[in-house]
């Protein structure tokens, strides 16, 4: 990690059972050291470490726009920036926009610039992290999370005290909107159920054995 060094060991929470893993390059950016990158992530699928491995290739650059060409990554992106804006993290860079003006029209364009390599984990459908990203001065890099994930772990993404706190609107599952009552949140989109932790987050509320009660039957 650059900046604040701490060891991806002890920051890392317990594997999911469903997790996959989306790695994002360059295209053809499948050179050292983004292609043993790749290496590990395969070795990772055929352990069994992860469920699944899903390879992408974006350009280096992409339009901003409704009528861009390249939806698919700018929907990436807008989903990568809703994690880390409920997460209290950044992801600007290794994501940058930047503007451009037509040499024809004079007009101002705004384009996308990707990272030379992301790495976006998933439980299930739920995105649990994107990697790189950076708080306070501190970075998770591609290279930590891969080597936590190497290791059985799950990487636990940074936060900081700007993380969005318990009550805000959006359902880990779907982005939803959540109502709350008697300690619980609930989304009104998928259903999801669970409750707020210490430190802001939701936690999905496991699902619990009904427990049976003998009833006796006293006699007069």
């Amino acid at each position: 990690m650059s900046g604040s060094e701490r060891s991806p060991e002890s920051a890392v929470e317990s594997e999911p059972e469903d997790l996959t893993v989306a790695c994002y390059v360059r295209a053809p950016m499948l050179l050292e050291p983004i292609d043993a990158h790749v290496e590990t992530l395969r070795a990772c699928e055929r352990e069994g470490t992860i469920e699944s491995l899903l390879l992408r290739s974006w350009p280096e650059q992409v339009r901003l726009g409704d009528d861009s060409p390249d939806r698919e990554v700018l929907e990436r992106f807008e989903e990568f920036e809703s994690w880390a804006d409920r997460q209290g993290v950044s992801i600007r860079p290794p994501f940058e926009v930047r503007e451009r003006t037509s040499s024809v029209t004079g007009e101002f364009r705004e384009r996308l610039v990707t990272p030379l390599i992301a790495v976006a984990l998933y439980d299930g459908s739920r995105l649990t992290g994107v990697y790189p990203h950076s708080a306070a001065g501190e970075t998770y890099t591609v290279e930590d999370a891969i080597a936590t994930i190497r290791t059985g772990r799950l990487p636990r993404p940074l936060s900081t005290a700007e993380a969005r706190p318990a009550g805000a609107d959006d359902c880990p599952e779907c982005d939803g909107r959540l109502v709350s009552g008697q300690g619980l949140f609930a989304c009104e989109t998928c259903g999801w159920v669970g409750t707020a932790r210490a430190d802001g987050r939701y936690e999905a509320l496991e699902e619990q054995e009904p427990v049976e009660t003998e009833r006796r039957t006293v006699s007069h």
